[in-house]
C-alpha cells in the first residue's frame, strides 16, 4: 500500500479505505429545501384568483429575488392544476371550427366573379370574417 500511495501522491490511509471499500467511491449530494417552497402557498393562493397570471407579474407580487428562469420553469409546473376546465364535447361530435363557419364573406365562389381576388378586397373579408368589421373600416360595397 506504501508504494501505491507514494506512486499516486496520495496518502497511505486514503489507499486502505479505497482497498477496503466494496466498490468505487461515489458522491452523494444531500437533499436541500428549494427556494420555490417558501412562496409556493402565495403563488397558488394568486394562481387560484387568475389561473393566467404571466409568472413575471407572480414573481413581484411573491417577492421573488431568485433566477427568472427558474422560477418560470417551477410556475409552469404548478399553473395545470389551476387551468381552467376545458369543455366537454358529446361522443360523437366535434367542436365547431373555422370550416364550420362557411366560406369567408364576400369571397369569391367558384364560377362566381367578384372582387375578392383583389388584395384590399380579401383583406377587407378576412377582417370581416370573424363577424362584425372594426369600427371605420369599410367593406367592398361601401357600408360600415
Amino acid at each position: 500500500m506504501r508504494s501505491i500511495a507514494a506512486r499516486l501522491s496520495i496518502s497511505r490511509n486514503t489507499v486502505a479505505r479505497a482497498v477496503s471499500a466494496e466498490g468505487p467511491p461515489t458522491y452523494v449530494r444531500g437533499p436541500q429545501d428549494s427556494g420555490i417552497k417558501a412562496v409556493e402557498p402565495a403563488v397558488r393562493a394568486l394562481l387560484t384568483e387568475n389561473p393566467r397570471m404571466p409568472a413575471t407579474v407572480l414573481a413581484e407580487l411573491v417577492g421573488w429575488s431568485g433566477s427568472p428562469a427558474w422560477f418560470r420553469e417551477n410556475v409552469a409546473r404548478i399553473r395545470p392544476e389551476y387551468a381552467p376546465a376545458r369543455p366537454v364535447v358529446a361522443q360523437g361530435e366535434r367542436p365547431a371550427g373555422p370550416a364550420d363557419r362557411g366560406p369567408a364573406r364576400g369571397a369569391a365562389q367558384p364560377g362566381q366573379g367578384g372582387d375578392a381576388g383583389t388584395a384590399a378586397g380579401s383583406a377587407r373579408d378576412r377582417i370581416c370574417d370573424l363577424g362584425q368589421a372594426p369600427a371605420g373600416l369599410l367593406r367592398p360595397d361601401g357600408s360600415e
